[in-house]
């Protein structure tokens, strides 16, 4: 993104978050969430899965941006 010319959180339109449901706990993505983006605002979904890609992996993360 700062490649870009944009910052990293106020840039973002879109987050989508997949998180698998075996590995991951609803009650700590607020702060997770919180911890990254502090008060931006932007579209965005979670998305509970029975896995992703690779085995090893418990959460992924597909962000737009746009300045």
């Amino acid at each position: 993104m700062e490649h870009a010319g944009m910052k990293f959180p106020q840039d973002l339109v879109k987050v989508v978050v997949f998180m698998v449901r075996s590995k991951c706990s609803l009650k700590d993505y607020p702060e997770a969430r919180e911890e990254m983006m502090g008060d931006t605002v932007c579209a965005s979904s979670l998305i509970f899965v029975e896995s992703l890609a690779l085995e090893e992996m418990a959460v992924e993360i597909e962000a737009i941006a746009a300045n």
